[in-house]
């Protein structure tokens, strides 16, 4: 299943980018994030290739559903942005549901780290500027304590190298 979804991502993201890679170079990162941090489940690796189909593509939760039945689709629907005119109005849909769908909390640090990364390999200071003013609140609305504290702790590293919190 996750090699499949692997092909359905890098057929559905055709030749849209990533920065200068194609655009399944960062979905490639954030299932080795998933894996660094020993995250096994085949569903949420098959949803990190298709963590951003259905923002980026005219892919459907139903289609996705279709192909890989209800927890993929559930774990993708869950981190996809809501409609709204501005970045915090988007974000509210999936702070509300990511809390409630088993899995989908690895799912969304995944991509926060693999982007976080990249910005920061890259040396592109925008994204981890808006991602450092929008932390306290992507924390408050998805941390629980319990869930990926190995991936929250290297969240916040990446926030805060020098333990300054």
């Amino acid at each position: 299943m996750i090699e499949r979804a692997r092909q359905y991502a890098t057929k559905a993201h055709g030749d849209q980018m990533y920065g200068e890679n194609p655009y399944t170079y960062h979905l490639g990162k954030v299932v080795e994030v998933l894996e660094r941090f020993k995250v096994t489940d085949p569903d949420i690796l098959a949803a990190g290739w298709l963590h951003d189909i259905l923002e980026d593509t005219p892919t459907t939760v139903e289609d996705l559903w279709d192909e890989f039945g209800f927890s993929v689709s559930a774990l993708v629907d869950a981190v996809t942005d809501g409609e709204g005119g501005s970045r915090k109005e988007r974000k509210a849909r999936p702070y509300a549901l990511i809390p409630r769908i088993p899995g989908a909390i690895f799912l969304k640090l995944a991509d926060r780290i693999a982007n976080l990364e990249a910005s920061l390999d890259e040396g592109h200071d925008r994204l981890r500027k808006m991602y450092t003013k929008e932390h306290p609140g992507f924390r408050e609305a998805l941390y629980d304590g319990e869930t990926a504290l190995k991936m929250w702790e290297h969240l916040d590293r990446i926030f805060d190298p020098v333990g300054v919190r």
